[in-house]
């Protein structure tokens, strides 16, 4: 991101002094403008393609752990720690729904107060069962 911010703003501004201001060496910026992409970001682009590739083929229902063994089966070193922020970061969800918990209207104040519950004063209606 400071290597982005630099290179946006190096017509404005020297390199070596926004690289110290930024705490930055120079010839890392240099090295990142041959090269924006790490190796391991490399990797992560390759993988995520694979796991997109992979997830279609399978007509968007498999979930992580079968996506992770079909890979596995095909020769990817791939973890399932690995896999997962992949997977959440590219939204590539299983497109079954899954049941979610429904509101109530009756839990959202739709329907009006009991009578006389209002300020803390209530009222017995259940006389046999009342101590009071």
């Amino acid at each position: 991101m400071k290597y982005a911010f630099i290179r946006a703003h190096r017509e404005e501004f020297g390199v070596r002094a926004m690289c110290r201001v930024l705490r930055v060496h120079f010839s890392g910026f240099y090295a990142w403008l041959k090269e924006p992409l790490s190796h391991r970001a490399q990797e992560d682009v390759r993988q995520t393609e694979l796991i997109r590739q992979a997830w279609a083929d399978s007509g968007k229902v498999y979930g992580y752990r079968k996506l992770t063994d079909d890979l596995r089966d095909e020769g990817e070193r791939i973890s399932e720690n690995g896999f997962e922020p992949s997977r959440v970061s590219e939204r590539l969800f299983c497109s079954k729904p899954t049941r979610r918990f429904q509101e109530h209207s009756s839990l959202h104040g739709t329907h009006p107060p009991l009578p006389g519950a209002a300020g803390g004063r209530w009222r017995c209606v259940a006389a046999p069962y009342c101590t009071n």
